[in-house]
């Protein structure tokens, strides 16, 4: 399975909530149900990492409770083709 986004149809999902981006309290914010297509969003969840399957870096503070990663070769290939996706140019 690849990742096929329709960029001009996110374009005009983008056209389409830009106001309500743009008008979010207390800073420009927003959600968008449905905006990745669910299998893509499924094939990331069964090779996403597990608690103890790398090494994590663990935020506990009361802003911050999280586990994050800066090393994406810890990642499925899956997984790394969507990250890249999300900082291509045209998605952003």
């Amino acid at each position: 399975m690849s990742i096929n986004l329709d960029f001009n149809k996110l374009n005009v999902v983008a056209e389409k909530y830009s106001k309500k981006y743009i008008s979010g309290k207390p800073f420009p914010h927003i959600y968008i149900d449905d905006f990745f297509p669910v299998e893509v969003l499924d094939k990331i969840l069964t090779e996403f990492p597990k608690v103890d399957d790398i090494d994590w870096v663990k935020f506990d503070n009361p802003n911050e409770k999280k586990f994050a990663s800066s090393d994406e070769l810890q990642m499925g290939d899956f997984t790394r083709e969507f990250i890249h996706i999300l900082n291509s140019k045209p998605f952003l």
